[in-house]
């Protein structure tokens, strides 16, 4: 049992000392890339793109929101709480995407 875990022991000593090894040579090589047109252009489509959901996902929401108000009020009693129900998942949707799209907008603006 003692030379089971020894030969494991050595197996994850070679394993961390690999890791490490290839996670600071990798760490070397990657680090040319934050100045490149690529990287730089793709940071800038991403926060162009969430400022973009941003806008658009709180003008959708209101007007789903209004859009099931509006037929809320118009449709009888047994659909009266089906309306309630899609107005408020329609605003907690809307919400969800505007914060989604603000976390990752934050998360953006942090590696720059």
């Amino acid at each position: 049992m003692k030379r089971i875990f020894r030969k494991l022991k050595k197996v994850y000593q070679v394993i961390t000392a690999t890791l490490v090894a290839v996670f600071f040579t990798a760490t070397t090589a990657l680090a040319d890339l934050q100045g490149t047109p690529l990287v730089t252009g793709t940071q800038r489509l991403i926060e162009d793109v969430t400022n973009w959901l941003m806008g658009l996902g709180t003008v959708i929401t209101i007007l789903m929101v209004i859009y099931c108000l509006i037929r809320r009020n118009m449709a009888d009693e047994m659909d009266h709480k089906k309306w309630q129900t899609r107005a408020i998942v329609s605003l907690v949707s809307g919400v969800g995407v505007v914060v989604a799209s603000a976390v990752i907008n934050a998360v953006v603006g942090y590696y720059q």
